[in-house]
């Protein structure tokens, strides 16, 4: 009788492990994500150094016309749809937030936008499950800064 209890006990314990494991894998797949799809939109900013500009408005206001996106689009608007598209296809509920959740912007420190100085900042947000994401709101993010 004591040993069924242990060994009841001992896989509750395991099947709680188990749990907890998948959340958290899903957890740093989505921050993977969202950190691989900033790192993308700054190669993109590096690569069109003339036009680096048209990237600073609200990347979550960018169209997101993904019939366009079936080519590798030359114009930097076309390209920020298009990696808006990414983002609203790859992170979970990433279009439900609000758009001053994910931006890009010139930045002189940390989370301050102020379209002055030669550091962007780029932030991918998306929706978490409460008690995962440091925001209150239960939106998780990932920051990405680089001078320009």
């Amino acid at each position: 009788m004591v040993t069924a209890l242990l060994i009841g006990v001992g896989l509750l314990g395991m099947a709680t492990l188990q749990g907890q494991a998948i959340a958290y894998t899903a957890q740093a797949s989505h921050r993977a994500t969202a950190a691989m799809l900033a790192a993308d939109l700054l190669e993109l900013i590096h690569a069109t150094p003339a036009d680096w500009a048209v990237y600073l408005r609200s990347a979550a206001s960018a169209s997101t016309d993904t019939a366009i996106c079936a080519v590798t689009p030359t114009p930097p608007a076309a390209q920020l749809a298009c990696w808006r598209a990414e983002v609203a296809r790859l992170l979970p509920a990433s279009t439900a937030l609000p758009a001053s959740t994910t931006y890009v912007c010139r930045s002189p420190s940390t989370g301050v936008c102020a379209q002055q100085g030669q550091t962007i900042e780029i932030q991918v947000a998306w929706k978490g499950n409460p008690g995962e994401c440091p925001v209150a709101d239960a939106y998780c993010h990932v920051r990405l800064r680089s001078e320009i």
